[in-house]
């Protein structure tokens, strides 16, 4: 018996790990039940609670490859007005260098600045407007699935009439 391509993506699918597709057919669905019993030991989860991938993408396994920069992190601290800010550098900058761009940033205020070796930070995000010049995204997103997506471009602003 040859394998039709449904099965081929459910036995693929759950060799990786990635979600079951519930518009596989029976038999598919089945090859995909057995491959994740025999690659991770247990039952698959139910699906049923798992919202539905808004758009479609790629797994990341599928992907090209998608490999983080390796940054510098420094831990900026304001004592005058109690503020703290962290600053990302790439890992290649030196110290002159991102010691001119904190004081710059700085302005007039005086700080102290320390590196981070690890942490788990919650981010607040400027607004839309600063986002652009303050952070150099990959234009690819991963989501909850793993699926990744090339992020949406700006809609275009509508054209006044002349």
């Amino acid at each position: 018996m040859s394998l039709t391509h449904d099965m081929r993506k459910a036995a693929e699918a759950a060799f990786h790990g990635r979600p079951k597709n519930l518009n596989w057919t029976k038999q598919a669905q089945q090859i995909y039940d057995g491959m994740w019993q025999a690659k991770h030991g247990s039952v698959q989860p139910s699906l049923a609670p798992t919202p539905a991938i808004p758009e479609p993408g790629t797994h990341y396994t599928l992907a090209s490859p998608f490999t983080p920069t390796f940054l510098q992190a420094w831990h900026i601290r304001y004592p005058e007005t109690e503020e703290d800010a962290l600053m990302l550098f790439p890992a290649q900058a030196d110290l002159t260098f991102v010691l001119h761009v904190v004081k710059t940033v700085a302005g007039t205020r005086s700080f102290t600045m320390q590196a981070l070796k690890q942490g788990h930070f919650q981010i607040q995000l400027p607004s839309d407007r600063t986002i652009s010049t303050l952070y150099a995204h990959d234009s690819r997103i991963i989501d909850q699935h793993g699926m990744v997506r090339l992020r949406p471009l700006p809609a275009p602003s509508p054209q006044t009439p002349s």
